[in-house]
């Protein structure tokens, strides 16, 4: 519980749409990966 409010008084000292950003990278990285992944899964059969 210490670290979720840690992680929260951490999240609101910066701006909100630096925290979103990240956050949307992240996904759309690790997405691509996986459609790279399955992709090379196929290619492999």
């Amino acid at each position: 519980m210490v670290f979720i409010s840690t992680k929260d008084l951490f999240l609101r000292k910066f701006r909100p749409k630096n925290t979103t950003f990240l956050f949307s990278t992240k996904d759309f990285l690790f997405n691509l990966s996986s459609k790279i992944k399955t992709k090379l899964d196929h290619s492999n059969i």
